[in-house]
């Protein structure tokens, strides 16, 4: 299920996401994700918080901002919110870092007990 609602005011909407920590995802629209960005970088003050390049440019005004949870195989499964049940999401990267960061897997981030899926029994078949 898909409704358009704030987060913090930024303009976006929730999606249903069973894989997501606390079941739903939030994607900010076009304009919503100008704000989002702005708040990274505010929060990191103009700072690279991912320090994995040789060259990192260290403070700077031109920054990307990272999605430590972000698109699956599929296309789509980013959550544009900077937190997640107290843990951050968006983190504000140089260029040269973010060039060189990968996409964490979320269960680094959010352990999540999983459903277990049912056992399959691989017998060969009777020829």
């Amino acid at each position: 299920m898909k409704w358009k609602e704030p987060w913090e005011g930024i303009p976006g909407f929730w999606v249903d996401d069973p894989q997501s920590p606390d079941g739903r995802r939030w994607i900010a629209t076009h304009w919503g994700w100008g704000i989002v960005q702005e708040r990274v970088k505010e929060l990191a003050h103009n700072r690279c918080e991912l320090n994995l390049a040789i060259d990192c440019a260290g403070v700077t005004r031109y920054l990307d901002t990272h999605h430590r949870r972000g698109r699956g195989a599929g296309g789509a499964k980013r959550d544009d919110r900077i937190v997640i049940l107290g843990k951050r999401n968006l983190l504000a990267a140089c260029r040269s870092c973010h060039d060189l960061a990968k996409i964490e897997r979320k269960e680094e981030i959010w352990p999540t007990v999983r459903k277990s899926e049912p056992e399959t029994t691989s017998q060969p078949a009777d020829i």
